[in-house]
Parts: C-alpha cells; structure tokens; sequence
C-alpha cells in the first residue's frame, strides 16, 4: 500500500486547479524502520554507508500510465542502495524524496516483506516494488484522465501543462465517470476559480449560478458537478455529488456558493 505526502497532494491540487505550476522533481529513495506518514516522520535508515538512492526521472525508470485501467504508477527499474557496512536494523517502509537528504516526502508505503539489512548486505526495491495511485473522496475525486495525467506529470512523464481557466459544470446522472450534463436551453458551464489546497483538497473560491431558460422541457433534478478544462467540451477533470440534490423548476437559477465544491486528493 502507498501514500502521496501532504506536501504533493497540495502541490498536485494546486498545479491542476489553480494553474500553480509544480516542476518535475528529482526523484531520491529512502528506507525507514519505522513507516512515515503524509506529513513526513518515520524512522529513516542512518549510519553503516547509508545513503538514498538517486533514480532518474524518466521513462525508462516510471513507464507512462496504460490508457485503460486504474492508473498506476510503477517502477520499471530495480533501485539499488549502497552496500552496508554496518547493520541497518529491520527496513519495513520506503519513501520517495525530492532531495538526497532533507527534501520534501512525496510518496510513501510499506515493503511487500520487511528485511534486516546486515553488513555487506547490498538492499534493493525489486522492479515494480513501487505501486502508486490515487483514491478519491466520496464528496469528489479526479477522473482517470486527471490522475494519470498527475502520475506521469511527477513520475517519468509527459509533463501536464494546467489549462489557465477550469469551468464548472451541473448534472442530472453520473455512469462511471461520465456525467449527463443539465439539458436546459440556457445551462452554460461557468468558469471557476479554486482556493489553495489544503489537506489534498480544493474548494471552489467563487459562487456559481446557472440560469433555468424557462422551457418546460427544462425540468430536472440536479444530481452532481464536473469540472472540465474547457467551457463545451474538453476532459472532465473532477466529479462529485452535490451537497442535496435539486429539483429544478421553470425560470428556477441555481446558485453553488463559494466553498460548496470540494475535489480530494487521497
């Protein structure tokens, strides 16, 4: 099982949703005792040779995210530490660090079986030790397209340029991750702007209203919200249910306050 930190969480939010460009980091691997957390901690290997292992951040070592399936990240090169010269005691977790020391913890996670490192022992992260992913929150997660463009983003790349403007959108039925837009004659998606992240999560920074055309055919019942990357088309970012679903009447406007849209990164 593996974690993203609280730091890239953040980061990711921001970099998607609020076009606060995060870079590509460097990519350096640690070995803990005792697991860190989404905040950092843990008990990191020190002393007997002890360093962190550099792994170039590129395809060959973090192969594109499949097309299909869950997005996943995983590692395509066996990472090598140094030779111990001294015991390291009982290695149960890994991390991933921007730094070789000190840095920002970006993902974390348990060893498949923990390991006593002895003197002369030469550790290593099998290929495809490394798994990551994301989950999302019950009140509105990314899409697929949104997490695998994040987890090439930050792992081996292509790289994700954010889209200046996001536009939030209303629906009456979500299949999957497709969400069946309001079909009203007057329904537009309106542009939306997102507070900085907080704890993975992002929240709509301005109120949004949508305006009923008035035709009897306009009758709904509003079930949840999308954000895209484009006010007709483009790629559905994020999804999530509203608050309280609304039944929509004639002339009826829906307004969405500022801090009732919430998008998580788990």
């Amino acid at each position: 099982m593996s974690a993203f930190s609280d730091f890239l969480e953040n980061e990711l939010m921001d970099h998607m949703f609020r076009n606060s460009v995060y870079s590509k980091p460097a990519l350096h691997f640690a070995l803990f005792t005792a697991a860190p957390s989404d905040s950092g901690g843990g008990t990191e290997v020190t002393g007997g040779s002890y360093a962190r292992a550099t792994v170039t951040n590129d395809n060959t070592a973090f192969p594109q995210c499949a097309a299909t399936g869950t997005p996943t990240k995983t590692n395509a090169l066996a990472i090598t530490f140094p030779t111990a010269s001294a015991a390291w005691g009982t290695v149960t977790h890994w991390g991933i660090f921007d730094a070789s020391t000190s840095g920002n913890l970006l993902a974390h996670g348990a060893l498949a079986s923990t390991r006593t490192i002895a003197s002369g022992d030469v550790p290593r992260l099998a290929v495809g030790a490394i798994s990551l992913t994301m989950s999302n929150a019950v009140s509105g997660g990314l899409t697929d397209f949104a997490k695998r463009k994040l987890l090439d983003h930050v792992f081996g790349g292509p790289a994700y340029t954010p889209i200046a403007t996001l536009y939030t959108g209303l629906g009456t039925a979500l299949s999957g991750e497709t969400i069946t837009e309001w079909a009203d004659t007057a329904y537009t998606r309106q542009a939306t702007a997102f507070d900085a992240a907080s704890g993975g999560a992002c929240i709509n920074a301005d109120a949004e209203t949508y305006t009923d055309g008035g035709g009897a055919d306009d009758v709904a019942t509003l079930t949840h919200f999308g954000v895209w990357d484009d006010s007709g088309a483009g790629n559905l970012l994020a999804v999530g249910p509203l608050g309280a679903s609304r039944s929509i009447v004639a002339t009826d406007a829906v307004t969405l306050p500022d801090g009732s849209l919430s998008i998580s990164l788990q």
